[in-house]
C-alpha cells in the first residue's frame, strides 16, 4: 500500500480548439496519492489513484484532477525466496 502527495507542474499546452492555454491552468496541481500493489515472482502489478486537491483551471470552475493508473512491471536481478 502506498500513500503520499505530489505536485504536477504544467510545462506546455498544445494548441487546441477550446482556446485553453498554459495560463488558464493552475500550476502546480496538487494531488493526494494512494495505491495497492502485488508481486508474483518477477511480475509486479500496482493500481493507484490521484485525488486532485485544487482546481485545474484558473477560471473558478470546480474541475479537479482524478486519475487512475495501472503499472505492470518485471523485476530483474536475483529473486529472494
Amino acid at each position: 500500500m502506498t500513500l503520499g502527495a505530489a505536485a504536477n507542474f504544467v510545462t506546455s499546452v498544445n494548441e487546441n480548439e477550446l482556446g485553453v492555454g498554459k495560463d488558464d491552468i493552475n500550476s502546480p496541481l496538487w494531488v493526494a496519492k494512494g495505491g495497492l500493489g502485488v508481486d508474483f515472482w518477477r511480475i509486479t502489478v500496482d493500481l493507484n489513484y490521484d485525488w486532485g486537491l485544487n482546481d485545474v483551471f484558473e477560471t473558478g470552475t470546480d474541475a479537479k484532477l482524478g486519475l487512475f493508473g495501472l503499472n505492470v512491471g518485471m523485476k530483474f536481478g536475483s529473486i529472494e525466496e
